[in-house]
C-alpha cells in the first residue's frame, strides 16, 4: 500500500478541517472535494489516519480505473484485475455502487452484478473457491463510482465508518454522528485542552468526544474489525506497533486528565439519560475525568476554570415544538448572560429563531448538515457580546434623547438601501448571465427596515411588499415605501412604468388562483429561462406566473427528461413541463385544477412549441401532451400503474377548493400522495416532491420504503440564499434503483 491515491469521506462544510487533519496526520497530495478530501499516504501515515482520524467517515484505498461504457465493457475491464491477489486473505464481499447522473450504465444492478460476476469468474478460472456476498458483515468492501462512461474503484479499509468509535452501542440513536460531533468541536475552537461545558449532553456525543481530544485517545482504538488486516501488503508489526503507541498516549492522557484537567461537566434534565450516560463513562474508567449532573439549565454553574461551552439543544422538530425549542434557546442565552462571561460558547441551532431567541449576538455562523437538515453553528463570545448589548442600549439611549422633530423627514434615497441595491444588481446579472435567464430575484428583505422582495423579470421589476407588522405605524410604512421604490428605480434605471407593486399577504382558500384586479396586457411579459420561454403577469395576480427559486430544479427536469413519459402535478402555468419538453420528453401529462392557470399553461407551451413559436423545438407533436383539469388525489387514483418515468410533484401547503373530494394539507397528506405518485412511477423513474411548507417534515416510513434523496440545499438558487428555506425538494426513487 505504499503512496497509494486514498479517499476519506467527512462531514460536508467541514472539508477543510479534515483536509488539516491529514496534513497533521502525514498525508500528501491534499486535495478537498464536496463530502470528502483525496489524499496520497504511504503504509504509516494510512495506519494513522485510521486510528487518529476524529473527522473521518468511510476511508477508501484507489484500485483502478475502469472502461464503464456498458456493463459489458466494465467486466472486460474488471477481468484484467488481480481479484484473486485482492481477495487473498478475504472469503467475503460486499460492492457499494455509486451512479453520478450522467453515468452511461443504466442502472447501478447493473453495474454491481457485472463486477461480482468478473471476481467470482476469475476465482472459478482459477480453481479457487468463489468468496461470497455479505452486505452485512463482509470482510472486503468495495467502492464502486461511476461518472459519465469512466469508473472509480476503491477498496474501504475500514468496512464500516471510521465514525463508529466503539465507544457506544451502534443501535443507540443519537443525534449527531461522532465524527461530525469532533468537526463541531474544533469549528468551536475546542482543542482538548480548555474547561469543556455542554449543558444539555443528551446522550453524551459532544462530551465523550471532547473527552477523547482531552486525554489524547485515539477514537479508532476501541475497534475491533479492519478490513486492512485482509489486503494485501498489510504488515502486522506495524499494525500493532502504531496501536500500541496509541494505547500509551491514551494512558499517559487520561492520567494527566485525572491529575490536572482540565474539567470536563456534562449536565441534562433527563434522569434517565444522565444515568445511561454515567454508566457509559464509567465503562470508559472516565468517571474521574467527566463530572455529570442532572439538572435544568437555569441551575447550571460553569467551572472555575474559564473555558469553551458546546451544545446541541432540542430544536423543535423531533422533541418538543418550536415554542418550547424557543424558550429552550432563551433559557441558555440568559445563563450564558448571568454566568458565563468570558466563556466561549458554540450553539448548534436547527432555526433562525432559535439564534434570535438566545438574544446573543453570534461573532461567526457555520452551515452544518445534521441527520438531513440544516441547522448552523452559533459561535458567540459571550463577553463581547455582552459589551456589544451595552454599547447597542447606550446608543438608543443617546438617540432618543436626540431625536428629531416630528416634521423633519428622512433622506429621499437611504444610502444603506441604495449601497446593497448596486452590490446585488452588479453579482446577480453576471449570475444570470452565467445560468441564461433574465428572472431572478435582486433583493429579498436584505435589510430590516426594507421589508421588499424585488425581482427583475426582462425589463422590468416586480416589487413585492412584505405585510409589516402591527407595531410599525402606517405613516412609517408608507415613508418606507416611497423611498425604496425611488431608490429601485434609481439603481435599476427604470421608469414607474416598468415598476410593478405588490402588497405581499398571507392568502386563504381558493383566492391564490384568482386575480385581484383588472389583468393588465401591459404588465404581461415574456422571460426566458435557458432555451425556454414563459408568459409573467406582474399585475392582477398574487404570484406572477414563475416561481424563480425553483429555477434549479426545473433545469434537473430538462436533464432527465430525455425520452421521458412526463407527469407534471399540481402543475400551476406548466413551467417544468415546458423544460421536460425541451429536454426531450416523449410525452407529458400537466394536472391542476385550476382552469386559469391551465389557459396560462397551455399559452407557455405554445409559445415555445407552437406553430408560431421562435425557435420552437422541431419535432413536438402537441398531441403527445395533454393538459386535464382535475382533483390531483382522485386523478392518481384512476392512474394504471407505472405510467410515468418521470414525475413532479409541487402541491400547494393547504387547499379546500370545492372541487377537491376533501381538503389538502401537505403535512398531513404527503405520504398518501407521494405513495400514489409512486404506483404511478415506471421502474427507473424518478419523483421529484417539492413543497414550499416551512414547517415541513418528511414522514419516516416513506424513507424506510424508498430511497429520499434530500436535494433541498443543491435546489436553492444563488439569488435565493437568504431563503434557506423557502423550498424542500426530495428526489425519490424504489430502492435498489441508482441515480
Amino acid at each position: 500500500m505504499s503512496e497509494k491515491s486514498h479517499f476519506i469521506t467527512g462531514p460536508r462544510g467541514f472539508e477543510d478541517l479534515l483536509a488539516d487533519e491529514l496534513t497533521a496526520l502525514g498525508a500528501g497530495g491534499i486535495k478537498r472535494g464536496h463530502g470528502g478530501v483525496r489524499f496520497d499516504a504511504d503504509l504509516a501515515t494510512v495506519y494513522a489516519v485510521c486510528l487518529w482520524s476524529r473527522l473521518g467517515g468511510r476511508l477508501l484505498r484507489h484500485v483502478a480505473s475502469l472502461d464503464a461504457a456498458t456493463p459489458d465493457r466494465l467486466y472486460a475491464a474488471a477481468m484484467r484485475l488481480r481479484w484473486v491477489e485482492l481477495f487473498a486473505g478475504a472469503r467475503s464481499f460486499s460492492i457499494h455502487v455509486n451512479l453520478a447522473r450522467n453515468a452511461q450504465l443504466g442502472h447501478a444492478r447493473y453495474a454491481l452484478h457485472r463486477l461480482k460476476d468478473a471476481i467470482v469468474d476469475q476465482h472459478r478460472d482459477a480453481g479457487l473457491p468463489r468468496p461470497d456476498v455479505d452486505r452485512d458483515a463482509p470482510e472486503l468492501s468495495l467502492d464502486l463510482a461511476v461518472h459519465a462512461d469512466r469508473a472509480t474503484l476503491s477498496v474501504d479499509l475500514v468496512g464500516e465508518p471510521l465514525s463508529f468509535r466503539g465507544l457506544r452501542d451502534p443501535r443507540t440513536p443519537a443525534p449527531l454522528r461522532e465524527n461530525l460531533a469532533a468537526a463541531l468541536l474544533r469549528r468551536a475552537g475546542y482543542d482538548g485542552s480548555q474547561a469543556f461545558v455542554d449543558p444539555m449532553c443528551g446522550g453524551g456525543t459532544l462530551l465523550l468526544e471532547a473527552w477523547m481530544m482531552a486525554t489524547d485517545f485515539a477514537p479508532g482504538l476501541r475497534r475491533r474489525h479492519w478490513s486492512l488486516e485482509r489486503l494485501p501488503g498489510f504488515s502486522r508489526e506495524a499494525w500493532v506497533a502504531a496501536r500500541a503507541e496509541a494505547e500509551q498516549r491514551a494512558a499517559a492522557g487520561r492520567q494527566r486528565v485525572e491529575d490536572e484537567g482540565p474539567p470536563l461537566w456534562g449536565a441534562d434534565q433527563d434522569e434517565r439519560t444522565i444515568e445511561a450516560l454515567r454508566e457509559q463513562v464509567e465503562a470508559l474508567e472516565a468517571e474521574d475525568s467527566i463530572t455529570l449532573e442532572c439538572m435544568e439549565i437555569e441551575a447550571i454553574r460553569p467551572p472555575d476554570r474559564q473555558g469553551i461551552l458546546v451544545t446541541n439543544p432540542p430544536w423543535g422538530r423531533r422533541l418538543g415544538d418550536d415554542a418550547e425549542a424557543a424558550q429552550t434557546y432563551a433559557r441558555l442565552g440568559q445563563v450564558l448572560r448571568d454566568r458565563f462571561e468570558g466563556w466561549q460558547a458554540a450553539v448548534l441551532a436547527g432555526e433562525p429563531s432559535h439564534g434570535r431567541a438566545m438574544g446573543l449576538h453570534a461573532a461567526r455562523r457555520h452551515k452544518v448538515l445534521a441527520g438531513g437538515l440544516e441547522a448552523q453553528l452559533l459561535r458567540v463570545d459571550v463577553e463581547a457580546a455582552l459589551a456589544r448589548e451595552a454599547a447597542r442600549a447606550e446608543r438608543k439611549e443617546q438617540a432618543e434623547g436626540e431625536a428629531a422633530s416630528p416634521g423633519e423627514s428622512g433622506p429621499e434615497l437611504p444610502a444603506d438601501l441604495v449601497n446593497r441595491l448596486r452590490k446585488n444588481l452588479k453579482l446577480r446579472r453576471k449570475y444570470a448571465e452565467r445560468v441564461e435567464t433574465d428572472a431572478y430575484r435582486l433583493y429579498d428583505a436584505d435589510l430590516p427596515d426594507y421589508a421588499f422582495a424585488v425581482d427583475v423579470y426582462g425589463e422590468r421589476i416586480h416589487v413585492a411588499e412584505y405585510a409589516p407588522p402591527s407595531t410599525i405605524p402606517e405613516a412609517t410604512a408608507r415613508q418606507r415605501r416611497r423611498a425604496a421604490l425611488a431608490t429601485i428605480r434609481e439603481v435599476t434605471e427604470t421608469t414607474r412604468q416598468q415598476v410593478h407593486l405588490k402588497r405581499r399577504e398571507r392568502q386563504r382558500g381558493k383566492s391564490q388562483y384568482e386575480a385581484k384586479g383588472k389583468v393588465d396586457e401591459e404588465a404581461k411579459v415574456i422571460v426566458h429561462e435557458g432555451p425556454a420561454r414563459f408568459e409573467v403577469q406582474l399585475e392582477g395576480y398574487l404570484d406572477t406566473g414563475l416561481f424563480l427559486d425553483h429555477r434549479p430544479v426545473r433545469s434537473w427536469i430538462r436533464e432527465q427528461a430525455n425520452r421521458a413519459r412526463f407527469l407534471n402535478l399540481f402543475c400551476y402555468t406548466a413551467s417544468a413541463t415546458v423544460h421536460a419538453v425541451w429536454g426531450g420528453a416523449s410525452e407529458s401529462t400537466s394536472v391542476d385544477m385550476s382552469a386559469t392557470y391551465l389557459a396560462w399553461a397551455e399559452r407557455n407551451f405554445d409559445l415555445n412549441f407552437g406553430a408560431a413559436a421562435r425557435g420552437g423545438h422541431p419535432r413536438v407533436d402537441r398531441r403527445a401532451h395533454r393538459f386535464v383539469r382535475a382533483d390531483v388525489m382522485a386523478w392518481l387514483a384512476e392512474v394504471p400503474p407505472r405510467s410515468y418515468d418521470l414525475i413532479f410533484c409541487d402541491p400547494p401547503t393547504f387547499s379546500n377548493s370545492k372541487r377537491m373530494r376533501d381538503s389538502f394539507d401537505v403535512q398531513r397528506d404527503h405520504a398518501e400522495l407521494i405513495e400514489s405518485c409512486m404506483r404511478a412511477l415506471a421502474p427507473g423513474g424518478t419523483l421529484i416532491f417539492s413543497t414550499n411548507a416551512r414547517r415541513f417534515s418528511l414522514d419516516d416510513g416513506l424513507a424506510e420504503r424508498f430511497a429520499v434523496d434530500d436535494r433541498s440545499r443543491a435546489s436553492l438558487p444563488e439569488d435565493f440564499a437568504r431563503r434557506p428555506r423557502i423550498h424542500q425538494v426530495f428526489e425519490i426513487r424504489r430502492k435498489g434503483e441508482a441515480r
